[in-house]
């Protein structure tokens, strides 16, 4: 099969699933030049033969838009490939370029979050074309991929007219190097990673480790990222002993940094969709302690991966991460568990499989409807 697949953002899961997909099929793998830089340091982790790369610069100036739009167009339309993947951003370029596209192949795209997140996001999302962008995108899509069941509720939801038989699950690859860390955790290093919103649940992060002092536990509480909740709460952050904060942006090799000194992973979020914080703690074999919300209950499996709360109760977050700090061998059954889901049921060749799935349904479904395609 001749498959391209489209991640002008998301550049690392799109290439995971690239990199796998090649194994047995041709792929052509089209990228954003600054996010594959930024996620990848603009180097595939391995080149298999089977896969073409082309990447496309990113600047918010017509130009560079009109070109994009017909470069993506020529290159995919040169490549004839049997079906189209995107992952759904909304960029001008990839809209622009959908119903030349829809000529080309059938479209698959994978939503990885079908409503926005809540507060500001949510808010700045109201205020601009994409909202407008995201409706006319999904109505191109002849089949639709999010990593959890709770998502494709949301997304039929958002798009009555996409039924349940164009709707699939297929979960969220891990990412990061993939490979358990030759570096020992700090104890009590609980790192709290990413884009710093409302919905990440950074009070109740702050709440839990100073609940875990107070009980006599020796643990450093990590804030690295940077977002509109994180001024609130910089201050009191900076004033004490118990954290850690580094602001800003995350370079790729810090990060790496971060997960392997991180013991766990803590996502308080308040809500969500899915998250590609507890896919990339698994690549680094790290567990998850994070709160039932979106589909986290579907990547993270409670007791084996990580351990699951509700969310908004700093109390049982602290609980939660009390009882792996004074059990080592739960710690370590979870640890296990990360390590046999990366190379099980969570691995990119599973992963792709299921996508492979995807794209024979809406290849057979299109058989005798050739002359729809150019």
């Amino acid at each position: 099969m001749r498959i391209c697949l489209v991640g002008l953002h998301f550049a690392e899961y799109t290439t995971r699933l690239a990199l796998a997909l090649a194994e047995n099929h041709d792929v052509l793998l089209i990228l954003s030049q600054p996010n594959f830089s930024g996620e990848l340091d603009g180097v595939l982790p391995e080149k298999p033969p089977r896969l073409s790369l082309v990447t496309l610069p990113h600047r918010i100036s017509p130009k560079v838009i009109f070109g994009n739009t017909i470069e993506l167009v020529r290159r995919i339309k040169a490549f004839k490939p049997d079906v189209i993947h995107l992952q759904e951003v909304t960029r001008d370029y990839q809209v622009f370029a959908l119903p030349f596209l829809k000529r080309i192949a059938p479209l698959v795209g994978t939503v990885h979050d079908p409503s926005p997140h809540s507060g500001l996001e949510a808010k700045r999302h109201a205020r601009s074309r994409h909202r407008f962008y995201e409706p006319w995108s999904r109505s191109f899509y002849d089949r639709a991929i999010v990593h959890g069941e709770s998502l494709a509720l949301d997304l039929k939801a958002a798009v009555p007219k996409m039924d349940g038989q164009r709707i699939f699950v297929i979960p969220h690859g891990p990412l990061g190097p993939l490979t358990m860390p030759k570096v020992k955790p700090e104890t009590g290093n609980l790192l709290f990673f990413g884009r710093i919103h409302a919905y990440k649940g950074l009070r109740y992060f702050i709440e839990a480790v100073r609940d875990l002092k107070a009980r006599g536990f020796k643990v450093k509480g990590v804030i690295a990222g940077e977002g509109s909740d994180l001024p609130p709460y910089r201050a009191e952050i900076l004033n004490e002993s118990a954290f850690d904060l580094i602001e800003g942006y995350i370079p790729r090799n810090r990060s790496f940094e971060l997960f392997e000194q991180a013991q766990l992973a803590v996502l308080p979020y308040t809500d969500g969709t899915q998250s590609g914080v507890a896919a990339l703690s698994f690549g680094f074999g790290r567990p998850v302690v994070a709160t039932r919300v979106g589909s986290l209950p579907e990547l993270i499996s409670d007791g084996v991966t990580g351990v699951l709360v509700e969310p908004r109760n700093a109390k049982a977050l602290a609980d939660a991460i009390a009882t792996l700090l004074e059990n080592p061998a739960a710690y370590e059954s979870l640890t296990r568990g990360v390590a046999e889901n990366i190379s099980g049921p969570l691995s990119w060749m599973s992963i792709a499989d299921m996508t492979v799935s995807v794209y024979e349904g809406i290849c057979s479904d299109c058989v005798g409807l050739a002359g729809q395609y150019e």
